[in-house]
């Protein structure tokens, strides 16, 4: 079982030509409503891939409350969702421009209460054969008795850390793996230049196997084990990149937890973000299994298993 802890929000998305400059009002071209969140978004890619999840998270007692749980019954996603009475739901809004390029303003809401409900139940669920995915939008003590509960069970974690905080040094001897992308692992390790010197930094820290996103560069990625991969990324036409480190992280978990070889794993892991970006929207732009085998296939790329 894949478990994800994490956020879920209303996403009010606006594609637009350009960004606005400060003080500058500019005419959107068209807007829809979307479910997202970066746990949601992970928990739902890993379901669309035919993965075993189950996700944990929190919504208010409001209508976006409502119409997230709803798109979750949707997707026929195993959740255990609290509903809040104090806190509203999660909302962000997203800009996109023309060139698929994104701007996010998030609203915490009921996410900022994730906490001893949440992390008690997980506690009772999480076993050694299991996985927990986790990312930063919910309160830092609460990923970190997470990250414990999980080290304590043998389970395997995946943190992706973001937004990054600098507190998140602190988690790194309980990571399994790690997905900054550029500007993350730069916060993460502000004081070392190369890239290179701050995946080891993260590895001597503690953490088994570091991956890093490079957007339109690919991935780098490295471990204790000393098995290094740099894969450039798969051209196509962006439209929209919201959520796409997202969908590499659900990826990445349902490939790890089916023991899909390492190296083909990143790249079934890369082929959903590529697909997912020739999309609009978040959970939405996600592609299901067969899509991504047949991407992968038509570039000749196959399971060594």
């Amino acid at each position: 079982m894949i478990y994800v802890l994490g956020s879920i929000n209303f996403d009010l998305v606006i594609f637009l030509k350009k960004f606005p400059e400060i003080g500058e009002t500019v005419k959107g071209n068209s807007i829809f409503f979307n479910l997202g969140g970066k746990g949601a978004n992970q928990a739902i890619t890993i379901k669309k891939l035919n993965g075993d999840v189950l996700f944990i998270g929190r919504v208010g007692d409001d209508y976006f409350g409502k119409y997230l749980i709803n798109n979750l019954n949707q997707f026929n996603l195993n959740y255990e969702i609290k509903i809040d009475n104090n806190l509203n739901t999660g909302i962000a809004i997203i800009n996109v421009d023309e060139d698929g390029k994104n701007k996010i303003v998030i609203y915490e809401g009921a996410n900022s209460g994730v906490r001893d409900e949440e992390i008690d139940f997980l506690k009772d669920k999480i076993k050694g054969e299991d996985l927990l995915l986790m990312q930063g939008e919910i309160p830092f003590e609460t990923i970190t008795n997470a990250v414990e509960i999980a080290k304590k069970s043998q389970a395997k974690v995946i943190f992706d850390p973001a937004p990054a905080k600098l507190e998140f040094k602190n988690l790194f001897p309980y990571l399994t793996y790690i997905t900054p992308n550029e500007v993350e692992i730069q916060m993460l390790t502000h004081d070392i230049s190369e890239l290179d010197d701050k995946i080891d930094f993260l590895i001597n820290s503690g953490v088994y196997g570091v991956i890093v996103k490079l957007g339109e560069k690919g991935i780098v990625y490295k471990d204790r084990d000393g098995r290094y991969f740099k894969l450039d990324a798969y051209k196509v036409n962006a439209v929209d990149t919201t959520a796409a480190g997202d969908i590499f992280n659900g990826a990445f978990a349902l490939c790890l937890n089916k023991n899909f070889d390492l190296k083909y794993s990143l790249k079934f892991s890369q082929a959903a973000s590529a697909i997912s970006v020739t999309r609009k929207g978040a959970t939405i732009s996600c592609p299901d299994y067969n899509e991504v085998i047949k991407f992968l296939e038509e570039r000749d790329e196959k399971n060594n298993n």
